[in-house]
């Protein structure tokens, strides 16, 4: 999953960008790139395939200073692994870095005549070819602009913009797609994930879905769609934040498979109550598992591997059926989901899109969803009870 972080301030801007990048490779990539100011207010790009250490080492070779800047890890999906293909992406005014998928980046291609145009094969330079022509179009307002471009969008998405005549000043907007930021004496920032934050601070805030965050030196505001200011809701981290790294291993995997034991005790022990499974502190009420008929596990990659296990230990237990599915192929299996159906989701990030698609089908079809994340307080969409799980102490 792709990474995103943003940071504008009195510090600088690249190192913070790249520290928190390192932060995010947790998450899986192919290419690294950021976007900044520099000290005469022109944004300037810098991206690479590879690991965040090879963008560290591009970026050694600059002198320059920038006090605002975005940052992304990628995941190919649109495009292959290029240089080209790598965030951020910029077109005329526009330099923006994109979670998600634009699923109709093809229309919109066609109707602003960005074919010929685009520097690589991604949805995610349409998206700021679009944006670009709706922000000269309204007067080059970022909000208004900011609100009329989500509203041509088909899909999910996380974006974090600079406008060339925006010096010091970072927008985002979200769909699915989530995000967080926080400010502090030492600046603004905005990142996918709590783990790039963590070091500068440990209040922070959801930017709400469906709303606009514009980041200052030292501000963070919010807006909703019809450009009124919106007060966010604080929150502060209060879990160890040791186990956001990788504490001496070579890396996450080698780290969390020796962390197994300590995941299965932090994740069941709390949750029994006289040798009983108890979920009382997590709001889900024991209907929703005496009256299912079938449960349906939906997850990808590790994920459904974990889902694999479980069926193997309930389906003798509950002697009910228990079908697990890859979340990407679950929306074209036509499957046998009802009112009876306790469909069980699981993502570590929750944000993993196969699967929230996935999640919004089965709850279409009248199923009851229980989801189970590593992320805590995190916005899921529709009516899913959400039971946030350490499945793995590295959060």
């Amino acid at each position: 999953m792709c990474g995103i972080i943003g940071y504008t301030g009195p510090l600088n801007a690249k190192e913070i960008l790249v520290n928190g990048l390192a932060g995010l490779e947790y998450r899986g990539y192919d290419s690294a790139g950021i976007a900044y100011f520099d000290a005469g207010s022109q944004i300037k790009v810098v991206k690479k395939v590879g690991k965040v250490a090879a963008l560290r080492n591009c970026l050694k070779k600059r002198e320059d200073i920038s006090h605002c800047g975005i940052g992304h890890t990628r995941w190919a999906t649109h495009g292959g692994v290029t240089d080209e293909n790598a965030h951020p992406h910029r077109f005329g005014q526009v330099t923006l870095i994109h979670n998600g998928i634009i699923e109709n980046y093809h229309q919109l291609t066609e109707k602003y005549g960005l074919q010929g145009r685009l520097a690589s094969q991604t949805d995610s330079e349409v998206a700021a070819g679009v944006l670009d022509s709706v922000y000269e179009k309204c007067g080059r307002d970022p909000l208004t602009a900011i609100a009329g471009f989500t509203e041509k969008l088909q899909g999910s998405y996380g974006f974090c913009i600079l406008f060339d005549d925006r010096p010091g000043e970072i927008y985002a907007v979200r769909h699915v797609s989530p995000l967080v930021a926080a400010y502090t004496s030492s600046g603004a920032m905005v990142a996918s994930d709590l783990t790039a934050l963590i070091t500068y601070t440990k209040e922070y805030f959801v930017v709400p879905e469906g709303h606009i965050l514009r980041l200052t030196p030292y501000k963070a505001r919010v807006y909703d769609m019809g450009c009124s200011r919106v007060e966010p809701e604080m929150m502060e981290v209060n879990w160890n934040m040791d186990a956001a790294m990788k504490n001496g291993y070579p890396h996450f995997m080698l780290k969390e498979i020796h962390e197994q034991p300590d995941a299965l005790h932090n994740t069941i022990l709390p949750r029994l109550l006289g040798g009983v499974p108890d979920f009382t502190a997590d709001c889900i009420p024991d209907q929703i598992f005496t009256r299912c008929s079938q449960i349906r596990i939906i997850a990808c990659g590790t994920a459904m591997h974990a889902g694999m296990v479980a069926r193997a230990l309930m389906e003798p237990l509950l002697r009910i059926p228990v079908t697990v599915s890859v979340a990407s192929e679950f929306r074209y299996e036509n499957p046998l989901v009802d009112k009876n159906t306790l469909a069980i989701i699981i993502s570590q990030s929750g944000e993993t899109i196969d699967t929230l698609a996935a999640m919004s089908l089965a709850q279409s079809l009248g199923a009851t969803t229980l989801s189970i994340v590593n992320v805590k307080a995190l916005p899921l969409p529709g009516k899913a009870i959400t039971c946030s799980i350490p499945m793995q102490v590295r959060r």
